[in-house]
């Protein structure tokens, strides 16, 4: 195969793989099954999620799932639109069986949402394509509690960043969308007589994490400031992010 043809046929693939997938957010998450925000008010996002409610007076519910791929969706559901009358408050909802058929994934705040849903009654035939909340509220960062595994811990009670690293007893003091404050005890194998002998040399410390990244669609803390509570001594440490 001529060299020009191959490198064509690695850009057509290539397109093909981005296909469906826009930004609408600070950070784009890795390929992975996207999800619905589940609530208008609150942003939050799910996957195939049994009801949610993209709308003040129009819920989805007995969600049942036929297929999720990256880029699609497809689901039957009973869509509850709120007649308000005699008035909104009373609740009163005109209940429809639908199909849904979701497309258009976006990126936002490092989750994979569906930003499109094509809506069809199922007794009337009748479809419609509505537009989806997309602004996922940024989630908490987490740590990785496991070098060698690369498991993410939100507010873990332990984690090991290396192998001959372990922070124990973490009380968590703050957390939010970008930054986290602890207090640990910080345990360094001193490998004396050796390192399989598990000698660690344990001192109190402050932890401030920094540095959020997105790896694997999740945030995890990139950068912690770790500060010895007896001596005042201050250090930076990289942290691990991704899953081995």
């Amino acid at each position: 195969m001529k060299n020009g043809t191959r490198l064509g046929l690695v850009a057509m693939a290539a397109a093909m793989g981005l296909a469906g997938l826009t930004t609408a957010g600070p950070s784009q998450a890795a390929s992975v099954e996207p999800g619905i925000v589940v609530d208008y008010a609150s942003h939050t996002v799910q996957v195939k999620p049994k009801s949610f409610q993209p709308f003040r007076d129009v819920t989805y519910t007995e969600v049942r799932w036929i297929a999720l791929s990256s880029i699609t969706g497809d689901a039957t559901a009973t869509r509850e639109v709120n007649t308000c009358r005699p008035d909104c408050a009373a609740g009163n909802y005109r209940r429809t069986p639908v199909q849904l058929h979701f497309t258009t994934v976006v990126a936002s705040y490092g989750r994979r949402v569906f930003s499109l849903v094509r809506v069809t009654d199922l007794e009337t035939r009748a479809t419609s394509t509505t537009k989806l909340p997309v602004a996922a509220v940024p989630a908490k960062p987490g740590v990785v509690v496991d070098y060698a595994s690369g498991v993410v811990g939100i507010m873990p009670k332990t984690f090991r960043p290396y192998k001959d690293v372990v922070y124990t007893n973490v009380r968590w003091t703050r957390l939010n969308a970008t930054t986290g404050d602890a207090t640990a005890t910080r345990g360094v194998n001193t490998c004396r007589p050796d390192c399989a002998a598990g000698n660690y040399r344990r001192t109190p410390v402050r932890l401030h994490f920094t540095g959020v990244k997105v790896a694997g669609g999740e945030r995890v803390f990139s950068r912690a400031e770790v500060t010895d509570v007896r001596t005042g001594e201050t250090f930076s440490s990289g942290l691990p992010v991704s899953r081995r």
